[in-house]
């Protein structure tokens, strides 16, 4: 038995307790029996494919994000309700219930929790004793969860950030271009990047979550759910359909509704949705680039492909190739044990399977060798991602290859953040010297300097405070701190005054390289197990902050929006 707990609105609790005296049973034993019917119920409603989730039911609370989550410092609110569930039962109640675009499966921040197990629970109540309290009072409870998500749509429409409505309109500009060329008869291409990533924020499972969000989910659902309309409107949410003139009237409205107020608290997590958008679908590009890799580049060239977001750029190996499958054809039993032993990675999108990377021989393809040491220790990264992180390349100025670099489709976004990935890979000076990049008296001289350097800053900050009539209480701990060579209290003190202080280490900068170019070289493996765990984070790092200085960019871009009180549009 899988013991675990929800938190439901006490009018819900109190349902289930007329429940349990009707039934007889005890409330464990109820909250079972529910989620069995549920189970079923939901199931019978999906025909029997659990991608078509259209007509599976979902209480209205879930997208209310009701009981509100809990604020830092504040009493959470509702009810906890421990629960004892057969843990195949407690997995398909969540398979089979709703959440949020944007919310995901594990436990994460307060406002993009999914609680799956929370919805099952409170629809399989509501199924048979419906509830209700001030906050869901008069709202329709039990909704389609194709009508959720028309729902949602509506609350993403009415507040949008000024990063989305930035795309949206580059994508309402390409479908003008599109359609008038349809209409004069000209050639239309592909769809454009800006519709893509337009279409990506829309309708794919990213957003952003608050509490700017949250009190538009409800006014929402109260205007369209309750009152005499109710089910003209859970018609029109469930349909979504664009032929229509009563669904595009209802987004064109709740776009109209969006106001600046609080539109600054959003604008951070708007900018990290469309980056993280704009990432998804690089990484979709990237697999089509290895595809074509297939194909040898011009003479003494090499393949390239820079990754915007961040703006890095991979260098594939000269002897590298994808072993290009169908992705529905069946592995023979050598590639098979190839791919579980870590020797390729198997990276699939669409109707194409790669096993990545291999080499051809005069008699036959195979892995690369030792790929293996790379796979082991970056432990369980997306295929994807693990082939950014093993062909970035850190650049040097006497790097002399010819590259042939594929140009990416660009899709719309911020591309002047000022961050520098391109820095040299900095090896402790004991651990270069252990991996033969440097001799010892290389290290030890590194060491000293360091040291040195240290020592002298320490001493500028110490003598800067102890001249100053508001610091200078400050420069006993921080002689203490220099005496102790802890340099980690004495950065901790520095912080607190008006210094400068950073701790200077003693690394060897290795650059002009990449962790597949040191593979391919045959360095020794304790250089590319070294090499793997940097990168593994650093590489989680540099994204970060991509993502958060894209972020923090967005408030000083937008600042006319945010500081503007009357509609958009």
């Amino acid at each position: 038995m899988l013991e675990t707990n929800v938190r439901i609105p006490q009018c819900a609790a109190d349902a289930l307790d007329q429940v349990v005296e009707h039934r007889g049973l005890s409330r464990d034993a109820t909250v079972r029996q529910l989620l069995a019917e549920y189970i079923e119920d939901q199931r019978r409603r999906s025909g029997g494919d659990y991608d078509d989730s259209d007509n599976r039911l979902t209480h209205i609370a879930t997208v209310m994000r009701y009981p509100t989550p809990a604020g830092r410092g504040k009493p959470k609110s509702g009810v906890q309700l421990r629960l004892r569930l057969p843990e195949n039962a407690a997995e398909e109640a969540k398979q089979l219930a709703f959440s949020v675009p944007g919310q995901s499966r594990a436990r994460g921040h307060r406002d993009y929790q999914a609680r799956r197990l929370t919805d099952a629970v409170m629809t399989a109540i509501a199924r048979v004793q419906p509830f209700s309290d001030t906050n869901l009072e008069g709202i329709k409870p039990l909704i389609r969860q194709r009508t959720a998500r028309g729902l949602w749509r509506l609350v993403v429409a009415s507040t949008l950030s000024g990063s989305e409505f930035e795309i949206l309109e580059n994508a309402y500009a390409e479908k003008q271009k599109r359609d008038q060329d349809l209409r004069k008869r000209r050639a239309v291409g592909p769809v454009g990047p800006a519709s893509r990533l337009a279409h990506e924020l829309q309708e794919g499972d990213q957003a952003w979550h608050g509490v700017r969000r949250r009190l538009a989910a409800n006014s929402i659902a109260r205007a369209l759910l309750s009152g005499p309309k109710t089910e003209q409107m859970d018609r029109i949410l469930y349909n979504q359909d664009d032929r229509d003139t009563e669904w595009p009237d209802l987004l064109i409205e709740h776009q109209r509704l969006l106001r600046a107020d609080g539109a600054i608290d959003s604008e951070g997590r708007g900018a990290g949705l469309v980056w993280r958008a704009r990432r998804k679908l690089y990484l979709a590009d990237l697999h089509t680039w290895l595809v074509h890799t297939e194909v040898a580049p011009p003479p003494k060239h090499l393949h390239a492909l820079v990754m915007e977001p961040p703006g890095w750029t991979l260098i594939l190996p000269p002897t590298w190739r994808p072993y290009t499958l169908a992705s529905t054809e069946t592995l023979d039993n050598v590639w098979a044990d190839h791919l579980s032993s870590g020797r390729v990675l198997d990276v699939t999108s669409g109707s194409k399977r790669l096993l990545w990377p291999t080499i051809l021989t005069p008699r036959d393809r195979r892995p690369v060798p030792g790929f293996e040491l790379i796979t082991k220790q970056a432990g369980p990264l997306r295929p994807e991602l693990l082939v950014e992180m093993i062909l970035r390349h850190f650049p040097s100025p006497h790097d002399t290859d010819l590259l042939y670099v594929t140009k990416p489709v660009h899709y719309p976004g911020d591309d002047s953040v000022p961050i520098n990935f391109d820095r040299p890979i900095p090896v402790p000076a004991r651990i270069a010297h252990k991996l033969g990049l440097i001799d010892s008296e290389e290290r030890d001289r590194l060491i000293n300097e360091a040291i040195a350097t240290n020592q002298h800053q320490m001493e500028r900050v110490i003598a800067a405070v102890s001249t100053s009539s508001d610091e200078s209480y400050k420069a006993s701990a921080l002689r203490t701190a220099m005496r102790a060579k802890d340099l980690t209290a004495f950065s901790k003190i520095t912080a607190k005054t008006k210094q400068k202080f950073g701790i200077s280490k003693p690394d060897h900068f290795v650059e002009g390289t990449s962790l597949a170019r040191q593979l391919d070289a045959g360095a020794d493996p304790a250089m590319i197990a070294w090499l793997t765990g940097y990168l593994v984070s650093n590489t989680k790092w540099c994204l970060d902050m991509s993502m958060e200085a894209t972020s923090k960019r967005a408030f000083a871009r937008f600042h006319a929006l945010t500081a503007s009180t009357g509609p958009v549009l």
